[in-house]
């Protein structure tokens, strides 16, 4: 018998596409399954469609939240509860290739995460991108992945092992799917599977990317700041945070190196800084650390800019 495979969903008020992902879950060739959903407090439909299909399938298991946990927590509690001894992770808005499950099962081999590259669809669920996430002699190294994570969670599928020390994700960390794959990278490592498996919606509201004179003006600013030191009480903010979290990571029965820890912090400051929608001294110092470009907004801009600005 093939082994079973846990879906982990997490929903809130996913009612417009719901119904189109949970039929290509169900649809999978793939059959010993269990997919659990673990809803934040929806106020839409979303219930009453998961509780119309768990009437048509008892592989469905729902799970509604007391308080809004958000979408990190909430994906963190699916995981939590699932038995298999594969885990996928799945969107509520998403669609997936009918043989998507059976592909990765497959392909895994003596690697703990495998993803995927994902075609690209709009509200309508046309495509917009055929093929999306395409992985180019990409070396899945701890330093590499803790920066610039380019493994996107419903792309993926993981060996239960990765639960032994999964949670608690770090509190300073947004992101789930991040956390699994240094995980992986830790372990027996990733591989990839380089066709698309899975439709992944874009809403209209999602940004579009940065003009490069937006960077130029912040990047001009971080380097008075450096200048004239009037971010001192900012950085030592973030050194307090920095210490916070190795003392946390160090309790994690030391699942990574002092020099690694040292790493994940600088990058928990990058993604927090990044996230907020601007580039600040912290950021920057990271960047400029670490590589010889800086990633802004789905570009990248070469350090030699900089001659420029500090002249």
């Amino acid at each position: 018998m093939k082994s079973l495979v846990s879906i982990a969903m997490a929903t809130y008020n996913g009612e417009l596409y719901l119904k189109e992902q949970l039929d290509s879950i169900l649809d999978q060739t793939y059959n010993n399954l269990e997919i659990i959903i673990c809803d934040d407090l929806s106020n839409d439909k979303t219930i009453e469609i998961i509780k119309e299909y768990q009437k048509l399938d008892s592989r469905i298991q729902l799970y509604i939240n007391e308080t809004n946990l958000g979408f990190k927590n909430n994906f963190e509690k699916a995981i939590s509860l699932c038995k298999g001894d594969f885990i996928a992770l799945a969107d509520q808005d998403d669609i997936w290739e009918e043989n998507k499950i059976e592909v990765l099962t497959d392909c895994i081999g003596q690697y703990d995460l495998i993803h995927s590259a994902a075609s690209l669809i709009d509200e309508n669920s046309n495509i917009i991108s055929p093929l999306w996430i395409k992985q180019d002699d990409f070396k899945y190294t701890f330093t590499k992945l803790v920066f610039r994570n380019t493994i996107t969670g419903c792309t993926l599928l993981f060996k239960k092992e990765l639960l032994k020390e999964f949670s608690p994700i770090p509190s300073g960390e947004k992101y789930h799917d991040w956390w699994l794959a240094l995980l992986a990278s830790k372990n027996n490592g990733i591989t990839y599977y380089d066709k698309p498996l899975t439709k992944y919606r874009q809403h209209s509201n999602q940004d579009t990317g940065a003009k490069i004179e937006d960077l130029f003006s912040k990047l001009k600013r971080i380097v008075t700041e450096l200048i004239n030191k009037k971010d001192s009480n900012r950085y030592m903010n973030s050194q307090l945070q920095v210490e916070r979290l190795e003392s946390f990571l160090l309790e994690r029965n030391k699942i990574f190196s002092k020099k690694e820890i040292i790493i994940i912090t600088d990058a928990l400051n990058y993604h927090k800084n990044y996230l907020v929608g601007f580039l600040h001294i912290r950021t920057f110092l990271v960047s400029i650390k670490y590589y010889d470009s800086i990633y802004y907004k789905n570009k990248y801009y070469l350090k030699t800019i900089l001659k420029d600005l500090i002249s």
